[in-house]
């Protein structure tokens, strides 16, 4: 799958694999002993372009670089490459041997996967009730709510079992609702009860909780609301 490009010291095309033809669409005759700027490297790319092929030329193994690139049908993608300059035993510069990944499908999931958690995040981070998952009767995950409504710093509520912001009076019904939970019984998802916070108030909460599967394992989602 990868394509593997070798350039003589003049940047020209010497050697073009079927995998390089799948990538850009150009056929090895097509792009023998030609240079770049005239087939896959857009024109915006080309100065960052010349710096790399600068630096192999004196010999730099680390001259590798993401950035887009043109195919023969007018697409723009997105490319990896992995350059190596070839010497002969005196060190002279031979050409370059480059070789490239189309890496457009993976860049554009992580992009819509960083404005599907940005969107979440803001959402979360920014709702009027304390959201949490528990796992191994530990928060493993919390909004900015949840540490509100408790008092404690981040650190505490996350070095803690949920339970100790329980009022001891209704720990039992907490922790069995949250184990039977676990076990997939069919509890309801809104019940009362009474939290303590740092500075030893007590408030009645409501919890909405739901079974989920948090890293491949059981755990619970819950939206504390302070009533």
């Amino acid at each position: 799958p990868i394509g593997c490009i070798i350039w003589d010291p003049e940047f020209r095309i010497t050697s073009w694999n079927p995998a390089a033809e799948r990538i850009f669409g150009f056929t090895f005759n097509e792009v023998k002993g030609k240079h770049p700027y005239g087939l896959i490297v857009p024109k915006e790319a080309q100065p960052h372009v010349d710096i790399i092929w600068q630096r192999l030329l004196e010999g730099d193994l680390t001259a590798h670089s993401i950035n887009e690139n043109v195919t023969k049908d007018g697409r723009t993608i997105i490319c990896d490459w992995s350059n190596t300059p070839l010497k002969q035993a005196d060190g002279n510069i031979l050409g370059v041997l480059s070789m490239v990944q189309d890496i457009t499908e993976q860049r554009r999931t992580e992009e819509a996967l960083r404005l599907s958690e940005e969107k979440y995040r803001l959402v979360v981070d920014n709702v009027n009730e304390a959201i949490f998952i528990a796992q191994d009767e530990m928060l493993q995950f919390f909004n900015p709510k949840t540490v509100e409504l408790l008092g404690y710093s981040i650190e505490e509520v996350t070095s803690k079992p949920f339970i100790n912001f329980v009022h001891p009076e209704d720990r039992e019904i907490v922790l069995n609702r949250y184990l039977g939970r676990l076990k997939e019984e069919v509890l309801p998802r809104f019940y009362s009860f009474r939290i303590v916070d740092k500075e030893g108030n007590t408030r009645w909460v409501e919890i909405n909780a739901l079974l989920i599967s948090w890293r491949g394992r059981p755990a619970t989602l819950s939206f504390l609301t302070d009533v």
